[in-house]
C-alpha cells in the first residue's frame, strides 16, 4: 500500500540543486532573415556554438536523456515564434528585437557566470544570412530548494502553456504494465487534453532525473504521484486547443507535431500536498513540461490565483 504524504514529502526532501536562466537578446543586422519554424533550433545552435556558453554545453552533453538544459522558442515581446500548420513563415526584420532564454540545471552551483558578461558580439547562426548582435542582458541563479509558486497561500493555481505540451498517452501507464507487450506494441501519441495525473506524473519524472539524480523509468513514484494528483486536484476551469506545429528536424525534413496549448485553472483539494505540487511545478515553469521540452515545447506558466469555497466545476 503506498501512503501518500509521506511518498509526497520524501520526493522533496534533501533537495539539491541549482537553476540558471540566461536570457538575452538577438537582433538581425543586414538584412531581414526567414526564421526556422520552430526557432529555439536557433537558440540550441547558439549555445552549442558559442565560446561563453561552454559551460551550458557541457550541461547538455551530460545527460543523454532528461537533458538539464532548456532553449526556450524566441519571442517577439510577449509573442512565442514558431510556426503553426497553415500559418505564415515567421521573418524577422533588421534591427528587430529577438528575446531568447536558455535555463540549465546543475547539482552544484560551480557555473561561472563571469563569462556571460562577455557574451555580447556579433553571431553568425546558419543557414542565415544576416548575422546577428547577441547581447546577454541577465543571469539568474536559484537554489531548487528555495523554489517556489507560493501555493501554500492560495488553493487556486493557473497553468498556462505558451507552447504545445506533448505528454504521451503512455505516461500513466501502471508500473506493472509498463514492459508488457500490449503496451509496448501501442502507438505513441500525444494527449491533446490534460489532467491533473499527467501534469504531475511528469513534473515528477522531471524531479527524480535532475534533483534526485534517478532514472524515472526504474521508479514508481510518478505513476503513484499522479494518481494522488488526480483525486486530490481538480480543474475549475479550461481552455485548452490542439495545435499542430512545424519543426524541421536535424535530417532536414519537415516535420508536423500535435500537441495541446491554452489553460487550465485547478484546485488543490487538501493542503497535504501542496508543498510537494508547489516544488514540482516551480521546476517545470523553468525547464518545461512533456517530451522535447529541452527543445523548446511545454512552455509553462503557472499563476495563483487565490482561494475559493467550494467551486463547483459544473454549471
Amino acid at each position: 500500500m503506498v501512503v501518500v504524504k509521506p511518498l509526497f514529502s520524501s520526493l522533496i526532501s534533501d533537495a539539491e540543486g541549482y537553476v540558471y536562466t540566461i536570457r538575452f537578446k538577438l537582433i538581425p543586422l543586414e538584412s531581414d532573415v526567414i526564421l526556422p519554424p520552430f526557432t529555439s533550433k536557433l537558440v540550441k545552435q547558439l549555445v552549442l556554438t558559442h565560446p561563453c556558453f561552454s559551460q551550458v554545453r557541457g550541461l547538455y552533453e551530460s545527460k543523454p536523456s532528461f537533458k538539464p538544459v532548456t532553449f526556450r522558442v524566441l519571442r517577439n515581446g510577449s509573442r512565442r515564434l514558431y510556426a503553426r500548420k497553415g500559418g505564415s513563415i515567421l521573418v524577422a526584420r533588421a534591427g528587430e528585437v529577438l528575446l531568447g532564454e536558455v535555463v540549465a540545471f546543475s547539482r552544484k552551483p560551480d557555473l561561472d557566470l563571469t563569462p556571460f558578461s562577455e557574451c555580447n558580439s556579433r553571431v553568425k547562426l546558419q543557414p542565415l544570412t544576416s548575422s546577428f548582435l547577441l547581447d546577454v542582458a541577465h543571469v539568474t541563479l536559484e537554489n531548487v530548494s528555495t523554489l517556489t509558486l507560493n501555493m501554500e497561500s492560495s488553493q487556486i493555481a493557473r497553468l498556462t502553456l505558451h507552447t504545445p505540451a506533448l505528454l504521451s498517452t503512455k505516461l500513466m501507464t501502471p508500473p506493472n504494465l509498463r514492459v508488457s507487450k500490449l503496451v509496448r506494441s501501442l502507438e505513441d501519441l500525444y494527449r491533446l487534453t490534460i489532467t491533473p495525473a499527467y501534469i504531475c506524473s511528469d513534473a515528477a519524472r522531471l524531479w527524480l532525473a535532475l534533483v534526485k539524480d534517478v532514472n524515472p523509468a526504474q521508479s514508481p513514484t510518478p505513476y503513484y504521484v499522479g494518481r494522488a494528483c488526480d483525486i486530490t486536484i481538480g480543474e475549475v476551469d479550461a481552455q485548452l486547443k490542439p495545435e499542430t506545429v512545424i519543426y524541421g528536424g536535424e535530417d532536414g525534413k519537415i516535420r508536423r507535431i500535435r500537441g495541446v496549448v491554452g489553460y487550465i485553472t485547478l484546485k488543490i483539494l487538501t493542503p497535504r500536498i501542496t508543498q510537494t505540487v508547489d516544488k514540482l511545478l516551480a521546476l517545470t515553469t523553468k525547464l518545461g513540461l512533456g517530451k522535447s521540452r529541452s527543445i523548446g515545447f511545454g512552455e509553462v506558466e503557472i499563476k495563483p490565483q487565490g482561494t475559493q469555497g467550494k467551486l463547483k466545476n459544473t454549471t
